[in-house]
């Protein structure tokens, strides 16, 4: 298999975020309206236990915390245990500088 280029690389990464952008966008709206980023605030929890805590799916729930832990809102350790990084201060309740009420805003329009 010939090796990508740059150029060929960079359009593969375009491509992706413009085929998978309308899913990321629904998943951190969901995460958002289920107060996943506050039910983090103390640390790493597993999908089990915030899927009991907000009444969804297990499999489903983790499936889309995944998806936004490949675009760097969430991260997985080793044990499965699951913890917001630098996206936090967007997603919490809404405060002065949350983008927690937009997002869900905008999901629901675009729905």
């Amino acid at each position: 298999m010939a090796e990508r280029t740059l150029k060929e690389e960079g359009a593969l990464t375009k491509m992706r975020g413009l085929i998978f952008g309308f899913s990321i966008t629904r998943a951190i709206a969901v995460a958002a309206e289920l107060g996943i980023a506050d039910r983090l605030a103390d640390g790493p929890r597993t999908a089990a236990e915030l899927a009991r805590e907000c009444g969804v799916l297990e499999h489903p729930l983790y499936r889309m915390l995944r998806a936004l832990a490949g675009e760097d809102v969430f991260a997985e350790d080793k044990d499965g245990s699951l913890e917001v990084i630098s996206s936090r201060m967007f997603l919490p309740a809404p405060t002065r500088f949350s983008f927690r009420l937009c997002c869900t805003i905008g999901a629901m329009n675009n729905a």
